[in-house]
C-alpha cells in the first residue's frame, strides 16, 4: 500500500472431483451424506476429475480515511476442465467499498 493506493492478487489451482452420473462423490453440501456412493475406498478427486484454475487481480485507491471508503476495480479469471466441458468466466468488477464498524479500541 502505497499513498493510499493497493494492488492484490490472488491464484489458486485445484484438481477435485465433481459428482456424475446422479451419484453423490460429495460435490454437492445439499445432498444427503447418508447415502454416498462408497462407504470406504474414497479417494481425493473421484468422480468427474476436474481442474479449475482462478485468478483475481485488484487495484484499489482510499478515497476517504474517515468513512474507511475505497473505490476498487478488479478482474476474474476462472478456468475449469474436465471430460465433459471445458468453461472459461472473465468477470470486470468497479466499486465502492466501505467499513461501516468505526474500529475505535477503548482499552
Amino acid at each position: 500500500e502505497r499513498d493510499n493506493w493497493y494492488i492484490k492478487q490472488q491464484w489458486t489451482w485445484a484438481i477435485f472431483g465433481r459428482d456424475r452420473d446422479g451419484e453423490n462423490f460429495g460435490g454437492d453440501v445439499f445432498e444427503s451424506y447418508a447415502g454416498p456412493r462408497r462407504i470406504y475406498g474414497n479417494y481425493l478427486a473421484q468422480g468427474l476429475k476436474s481442474t479449475m484454475h482462478f485468478e483475481e487481480l485488484e487495484y484499489g485507491k482510499q478515497l476517504s480515511q474517515n468513512l474507511d471508503l475505497w473505490l476498487f476495480g478488479n478482474m476474474i479469471y476462472r478456468f475449469e476442465k474436465n471430460d465433459e466441458f471445458d468453461r472459461t468466466d472473465w468477470l470486470f468488477n468497479i466499486g465502492l467499498r466501505t467499513s461501516l464498524h468505526p474500529g475505535y479500541q477503548d482499552f
